[in-house]
């Protein structure tokens, strides 16, 4: 029966139920407090002066408390939670009735309000805090005039969200929400209420009994609050059916193109989409900047985006499609590994690590919950080992360097089975050019044909630009295990780690090496393979090659025919009738006689002398040139011929 705590008590500690039953009587209400229930805690954080109501033991409890002291003298520890404690206290500092009653006052439904309607509503306000990412309030809920109760927003930020999970409002300090479903308005909540990720939130809640009080004194309320709600009610319609055309048109389809969330369903990319926003920046804005704390991934949507290192030098570029900060979105490492700033005007939607653990909380994710915590455990393993560069051959690597584990926290695992093939990333991808490691196993650079072109073993350094630019692709034929990373995030290490300067000749030297034998052999197997693509004029130059063979065996044959009619050569003994060579005037006489007497008894028949007219007669291809005048030429071997007698032919 003791009191644990008094209403108007000064704050100075805070309490925690860890044992018996305790009831907390409010001003409105008297309600029991569950076993790990705080009370107390805005108080203790500076956010309220004092107690909101008595907390009353009903059995032999125990409790768990810290005092102010305490809690500060660990927060100056702990420099990142001080930081977001500072960020509330600046908007929610000692808050009051007096405070929580301006802030209602100006809020857009009870601007019009009465002075008596406040003044019975606000002294009986409940200030509470919320967790980052915690649902204040949900879809669905019935809503019973008091009973319900409704919130008026002291500190941080709280997300309105439709039936369907999308964001319909982001609501800032001193607005309402929930006064529709408490003063009656609607049988069920109408949209849910979600604290933003990135801080705590602080809120006056205003119970069921509070409400009925203030309808009393001012029942003409109630007919305002209605045309508030029903003006309200068309904007969320309106808003929901915009984001939902979103969701289907443009975030569903940007998250399913990155490489991250390829191989999704449907379901699950629509339960991170609901909750994501889209942003448009200008050419020359910087998205990030190297070092910076975040949790949030970054998908680019449309336009062009470089990747610079800590000393400004471009790197890479990412384009549509191109996801960056999957690290921090997985909460392995939670800051900016480069910077980025647009270079055209761009689209891009950051996901929060909260979505995607919401995302895969729910029915649509228990498939790949398991899957992510299994990619986890997979990229510190290869952190702690040093791969995939500690596979490297002939480099003298340190696992512990900074650079190594940079680029073994940011490298892909690849598992294939034997005859799986692997897909390689063209340098026009989305993220840029890729390099990846064999680290087990054999595989094949199979070329467009399926011919292979190149085998790869343990250690190999592959290009995967160059096999993607020849239509190539690698098939395992063992189990495969490889490693791939962006040729970017490799860049951006290496000039962030002065050790890295040390082995960094060496692998360009292997790279270069390894680029130079894979260009020859896909060049070769490129030769092979144009020779045998069919030639637009192939038709015509067979055609072609076949009239000329054709007319060179006619050719060849016509002059076999023919050889023995134009190219027969004449017996010497045997010349043609009135063939009579010059001789010197009284000599031959005897000659005569004799070949004439021989022309007599051997005489040719007539179609010889037929076939063989003119130049023909004469066994040589040159004939001697003929004087005019008779005697023998003394410049020619030859003797000169007269010309032969007429002869008629019958």
């Amino acid at each position: 029966g003791n009191d644990a705590l008094e209403e108007h008590d000064a704050a100075e500690f805070m309490q925690i139920l860890l044992d018996g039953s305790a009831l907390l009587e409010e001003p409105a209400a008297v309600s029991p407090m569950p076993i790990g229930t705080c009370f107390g805690e805005p108080v203790v954080l500076g956010v309220a002066k004092r107690y909101p109501g008595k907390l009353v033991a009903q059995s032999v409890c125990v409790v768990f408390t810290l005092y102010r002291s305490d809690l500060e003298e660990a927060l100056s520890k702990h420099p990142k939670d001080m930081a977001t404690l500072q960020t509330l206290r600046s908007e929610a500092f000692q808050m009051d009735y007096q405070k929580v009653h301006r802030l209602l006052a100006k809020s857009d439904p009870f601007n019009k309000a009465s002075s008596e309607f406040l003044n019975a509503v606000c002294p009986r306000a409940h200030i509470v805090l919320f967790p980052p990412d915690t649902l204040i309030m949900s879809t669905g809920e019935d809503c019973e005039l008091g009973a319900a109760c409704f919130y008026v927003l002291l500190g941080g930020k709280v997300h309105a969200e439709g039936s369907i999970g999308t964001t319909l409002a982001t609501i800032s300090r001193g607005a309402t929400f929930g006064e529709m479903g408490a003063f009656g308005l609607t049988p069920k909540r109408t949209a849910s209420a979600r604290a933003y990720a990135k801080g705590l939130v602080a809120c006056a809640r205003i119970g069921g009994p509070s409400i009925l009080q203030a309808l009393e004194a001012s029942p003409q309320e109630r007919s305002t609050l209605m045309d508030h709600y029903r003006k309200q009610e068309a904007a969320n319609r309106a808003t929901e059916t915009r984001r939902r055309g979103w969701v289907q048109t443009v975030a569903i389809p940007g998250l399913a193109r990155t490489k991250f969330f390829a191989g999704c369903s449907e379901a699950f990319l629509q339960d991170i989409a609901l909750t994501l926003s889209e942003a448009q920046r200008g050419a020359g804005e910087t998205l990030a900047v190297i070092g910076k704390e975040t949790t949030a991934m970054l998908v680019i949507l449309s336009g062009t985006v470089e990747i610079l290192t800590n000393a400004g030098a471009r790197v890479g570029l990412l384009t549509a499609g191109a996801t960056f900060g999957d690290v921090a979105c997985l909460g392995l490492f939670p800051r900016w590994m480069a910077t980025l700033r647009t270079l055209s005007a761009c689209r891009v939607v950051e996901v929060p690590e909260s979505a995607l653990r919401r995302a895969l909380s729910g029915a649509s994710g228990e498939v790949l919950a398991e899957g992510m915590e299994r990619l986890v455990d997979e990229r510190r393993d290869q952190v702690a080992r040093g791969l995939p560069l500690i596979a490297l051959p002939g480099i003298n690597l340190d696992p512990s360097e900074a650079c190594i584990r940079v680029i073994g926290l940011l490298s892909e695992l690849i598992l294939l089975s034997s005859g799986e093939v692997w897909e390689p990333e063209k340098d026009e991808g989305p993220c840029g050019p890729m390099l990846s490691i064999v680290y087990k196993g054999r595989a094949q650079v199979e070329a467009r044909d399926g011919q292979n072109v190149m085998t790869l073993t343990p250690g190999t350094l592959v290009a995967e630009g160059l096999v993607a630019a020849a239509g190539g692709r690698i098939r395992a034929e063992s189990s495969l295990e490889a490693y791939r990373f962006r040729r970017s995030d490799f860049e951006v290490a290496v000039a962030s780690d002065a050790a890295a300067q040390r082995w960094l000749y060496q692998f360009k030297l292997l790279e270069r090496q390894a680029i130079e034998r894979l260009r020859a052999r896909l060049s070769n197997v490129q030769g092979l393979m144009q020779i045998s693509v069919p030639h637009e004029k192939d038709r015509e130059i067979q055609t072609w090659t076949a009239k000329r063979s054709s007319s060179t065996s006619r050719a060849t044959r016509l002059r076999e025919e023919r050889s023995h009619l134009y190219f027969e050569p004449v017996a010497a003994e045997r010349p043609p009738e009135g063939f009579m060579p010059l001789q010197a005037p009284g000599h031959g006489s005897q000659s005569s006689s004799r070949m004439e007497r021989r022309r007599s008894s051997r005489s040719r028949p007539q179609s010889h002398v037929e076939a063989n007219k003119g130049l023909v007669y004469y066994p040589v291809t040159k004939l001697p040139k003929i004087q005019s005048k008779g005697g023998m030429n003394r410049s020619c071997s030859l003797p000169q011929l007269p010309e032969p007698p007429t002869r008629l032919v019958l």
